[in-house]
């Protein structure tokens, strides 16, 4: 009898052990971000990406902000009505699916501190430059607080104090001081000093101007792209924005617009449907890799002719 039961215990043992898996599905989504994008005074922006979930929830602090049912989460979270100069704690909780049918919980966590005020009390420095007519700078590029341009016309007095009618056109902040530059190309076998009415650069050695035509440099080297014999006669352009070198616009008079695609599109006209002075052009680039591009047309001198245009590579509105 004794051996019976010592047999049927044995039985029942290794029944229970042989089906026990000691491999446990990860109780962790394959993929969890969950981090500080930004914070101004009274605002939060947060990075949530998520896959193969069920639910999840975001608190701050003990308070339930957001709430998602849904397999998938790729969103930046905003947050708002918090105080300036605190620490605020965050905290995701995901529920979601294991191998064996059931469900399991994750959880990230956070802090973010929010930025404090200022008085708004500025201290600003002004520069002048030119000596005689009417000097003026059109626009503006900041590559970093040590490296900036400015173009436009600038004139300065010779050496015997009479108005030089040579103009500078650009003017350059090295973190120090502004130094004065003339950004001279060949055109058509002549040297030249075009007035500058744009410029945008990518980086210190990537830097493109628009004297009506666009010229591209490294700094210290420049060439000038004349489209009037290359793409239309009539092109006068003023202002530029682009992506890249690659991925380049270019506006100006009569909606006149040129876009540079590299070495292997080259250069086309795009034809904008208005016959209104293009002044100025931007844009940003969204999180589906299309861009969002406008641009500024109007006659200055009336006041019932004006057009926002939005480029896309394929149309223009």
């Amino acid at each position: 009898m004794v051996y019976k039961k010592v047999v049927f215990s044995f039985i029942i043992f290794l029944t229970l052990f042989t089906s026990c898996n000691t491999n446990e599905p990860d109780s962790t989504p394959a993929n969890i971000e969950f981090a500080a994008e930004d914070a101004s005074c009274t605002e939060a922006w947060i990075k949530l990406e998520a896959d193969n979930i069920k639910a999840a929830q975001v608190f701050r602090e003990d308070s339930l902000i957001y709430s998602f049912n849904t397999n998938s989460i790729d969103t930046v979270l905003y947050d708002e009505g918090l105080l300036p100069n605190q620490s605020y704690k965050y905290k995701l909780t995901i529920q979601h699916p294991l191998a064996n049918g059931n469900n399991s919980a994750a959880s990230k966590e956070l802090t973010l501190q929010t930025m404090d005020t200022t008085s708004h009390e500025f201290t600003w420095q002004t520069f002048t430059f030119g000596q005689h007519s009417s000097s003026v700078l059109y626009d503006v590029a900041i590559i970093n607080e040590n490296n900036i341009w400015a173009v436009g016309e600038i004139y300065l007095k010779d050496s015997l104090g009479n108005p030089d009618p040579n103009a500078y056109n650009a003017v350059h902040w090295d973190g120090s001081e502004w130094e004065l530059k003339k950004i001279t190309v060949d055109f058509r076998g002549s040297l030249i000093t075009p007035p500058l009415t744009g410029v945008f650069t990518f980086s210190g050695t990537d830097i493109w101007f628009v004297g009506s035509l666009p010229i591209h440099g490294d700094g210290i080297s420049w060439q000038m792209y004349d489209l009037r014999t290359t793409v239309d006669p009539n092109l006068l352009l003023m202002k530029t924005w682009g992506t890249n070198s690659n991925d380049i616009y270019f506006v100006g008079l009569d909606g006149n617009i040129a876009h540079y695609s590299g070495a292997s599109g080259g250069w086309q006209k795009i034809e904008s449907g208005t016959d209104l002075n293009i002044y100025d052009i931007w844009g940003i680039d969204d999180l589906n890799s299309d861009k969002l591009i406008l641009c500024v047309a109007t006659n200055l001198y009336t006041n019932d002719e004006r057009n926002l245009l939005r480029i896309n590579p394929k149309w223009i509105i």
